[in-house]
């Protein structure tokens, strides 16, 4: 089964080199191991944009966008899906002890359409 694991920061900030290097190296294992399919970050807040929809049209909103960050994963259920993104969440935390944020992981459902 695929998931989605989303992850929104409480406030945005540059990592230190050590989270990087150790994302990094997270990153590399778990595409090694077939538990990642594909990862990433979305740019920064002023390059995105968000069109809301109402019932009188679909005007422009602005550029916040509550998700920093993305991995589909690969695992045979929820529960080592959720295992795969704690392991992501407390290497934030080993490395940026007063880090906040959150942690989605939900079911892609690609069977969707006739």
């Amino acid at each position: 089964m695929r998931f989605l694991v989303t992850l929104a920061l409480d406030q945005l900030t540059s990592s230190p080199p050590e989270l990087q290097s150790a994302m990094t190296e997270f990153v590399e294992n778990e595409l090694q191991a077939g538990s990642f399919i594909i990862t990433g970050g979305l740019a920064s807040l002023a390059d995105g944009v968000r069109i809301d929809l109402s019932p009188i049209g679909m005007p422009q909103g602005d550029a916040r966008l509550p998700v920093h960050g993305f991995a589909v994963v690969e695992a045979p259920s929820l529960e080592q899906a959720v295992e795969v993104a704690s392991r992501m969440m407390r290497l934030h935390q080993d490395y940026v002890p007063d880090w906040a944020g959150n942690c989605e992981v939900r079911s892609l459902v690609t069977h969707c359409l006739p």
